[in-house]
């Protein structure tokens, strides 16, 4: 399915909530392009929301990152997000939507700010939102103060590339510069409990 026709069926069979997620975008769609102190802004505004739960804060070599204000047991669901922009080409902050490729949503604080890692404790719910985007779930328990990470395969099909050129999650059989679900299909369906996007469901391995 082509990304006009995934937007055009959202349309179609949620009218309320496309005219919600246009009112949305229309107002948020300047968080794309914001300055450093409009950033802060931004992240201090997406603090209040997520305050007992989770928190944005620095990440060291990885910039901004999200992490556990509480104990969080598996399968809690951590926000919604919401789609500001949609764009055929792929961005250091884009997530994609469609098995086509050419459909990216960037997402509105926190889920733009969401490390990666090749042994993620996060997922998003196999469908999209009301919002064009998707809801993040934790797919195992999470410490207070540990950071909040998701496999970025869970959305990508292809190799994503890392933003420095490879992957910083350090952690035992890191995929290194390869991140996507058609090279590590196996891998994500085994670790993400089906916490994965809707169109990556049925692909299988040729």
């Amino acid at each position: 399915m082509t990304s006009t026709l995934i937007l055009r069926r959202f349309q179609h069979n949620k009218p309320a909530a496309f005219r919600n997620l246009y009112l949305r975008y229309s107002s948020s769609s300047a968080i794309c392009s914001l300055a450093d102190g409009d950033i802060e802004h931004e992240i201090q505004k997406a603090n209040e929301r997520g305050k007992g739960l989770w928190q944005i804060a620095q990440a060291g070599e990885k910039g901004w990152g999200i992490y556990a204000d509480a104990d969080i047991p598996a399968f809690t669901k951590l926000y919604s997000a919401t789609a500001v922009t949609t764009s055929e080409t792929r961005d250091a902050h884009s997530v994609q939507i469609a098995f086509d490729g050419k459909c990216h949503v960037q997402m509105d604080y926190p889920a733009r700010l969401i490390n990666h890692s090749c042994d993620a404790n996060v997922g998003i719910l196999n469908r999209m939102n009301v919002f064009g985007a998707f809801d993040y779930y934790t797919i195992a328990d999470v410490a207070h103060g540990e950071e909040l990470v998701w496999d970025y395969g869970g959305a990508e099909f292809d190799d994503v590339g890392m933003t420095m050129g490879r992957c910083l999650c350090g952690v035992k059989g890191c995929q290194g510069k390869t991140i996507g679900f058609k090279a590590n299909s196996e891998v994500i369906r085994e670790k993400s409990h089906g916490y994965y996007a809707e169109y990556l469901q049925d692909w299988k391995k040729q």
